[in-house]
């Protein structure tokens, strides 16, 4: 995913406010502190369809092939 690049493997949950924003929260791991940041809808439904289609199915619905 262009912009993203992942160092080290750590849980992660992606929380939707009630406003409709975004946030990636990483949990802390050895040498890397934990870390919230805000995330466009994009890039979620990029994050969830690379990582869990099934998931992607049920949260978003039909893969739309412009974006896929």
């Amino acid at each position: 995913m262009p912009g993203r690049y992942f160092y080290y493997w750590t849980d992660a949950q992606i929380y939707k406010t009630k406003k409709g924003n975004y946030f990636l929260h990483l949990d802390a791991a050895e040498g890397y502190e934990e870390k919230i940041e805000t995330i466009a809808e994009i890039e979620v439904k990029e994050l969830i369809r690379e990582l869990n289609p099934d998931k992607y199915l049920e949260l978003f619905g039909t893969i739309d092939l412009e974006e896929a």
